[in-house]
């Protein structure tokens, strides 16, 4: 809950009818506010909204996707949301609107994300990647940006740093898919959640195959 100090107008004699004083309003909910309804110095009536609050931890993302895609997709699916001044967050669709605005030809796909780092913020303009594929284990989608897969032979790798060695890396076979979009579909080898390279991921394979990736490639 949240107590928040409001001016209002006195309701005192003629000589004292510009002083102000504060009360104090307990929010219904902890949040931020987000507009306010009233001036400063404006008389308030009982029942009269005054601020709107909300509640930023979670927020949703409004994709906007072509009427080819739409099918691709279904609740719980993992999407990125890409923006140069957040980096990148993972959210879930929660909602596909059935009906497609006729002239754009596009659906509105709303996708749920944690947002307890208050980055997201309403009115932001966002990209929206969506994994297209399905595991087995968990039918849960799975792709990976296809900068990330390379070849070595017959193989097909992708490198995943090491959280608890910097600058070392697993060397990953994996199975893929079909691509869409700058996207490849991964069939086996990653669980959902795994970090891979994509910016550098060749300059390693070149490492890779000189040996000079030594203790590194595993």
């Amino acid at each position: 809950m949240r107590s928040l100090g409001v001016p209002v107008e006195s309701g005192g004699d003629d000589d004292h009818r510009n002083d102000t004083s504060l009360v104090s309003l307990r929010a219904p909910l902890s949040g931020v506010i987000t507009e306010r309804k009233f001036n400063a110095g404006a008389g308030v009536e009982a029942a009269t909204p005054i601020f709107a609050i909300s509640n930023l931890s979670t927020v949703y993302v409004i994709a906007n996707v072509p009427e080819s895609n739409i099918s691709k997709l279904n609740i719980g699916a993992v999407a990125e949301i890409r923006s140069p001044n957040i980096g990148n967050l993972n959210g879930r669709v929660s909602y596909i609107d059935p009906q497609l605005d006729e002239t754009t030809r596009t659906a509105r796909v709303r996708v749920e994300v944690a947002n307890a780092s208050g980055k997201l913020r309403a009115g932001m303009f966002t990209e929206v990647g969506f994994y297209a594929g399905t595991t087995a284990a968990t039918g849960e989608e799975l792709a990976v940006r296809s900068t990330a897969i390379q070849r070595e032979g017959d193989k097909t790798i992708v490198f995943i740093p090491k959280d608890d060695e910097p600058g070392a890396y697993e060397v990953r076979e994996v199975e893929i898919g079909g691509e869409a979009e700058g996207y490849t579909i991964i069939l086996k080898g990653l669980e959902i959640g795994e970090k891979v390279v994509t910016k550098g991921s060749f300059v390693l394979k070149t490492q890779l195959a000189k040996g000079d990736l030594g203790e590194h490639g595993h």
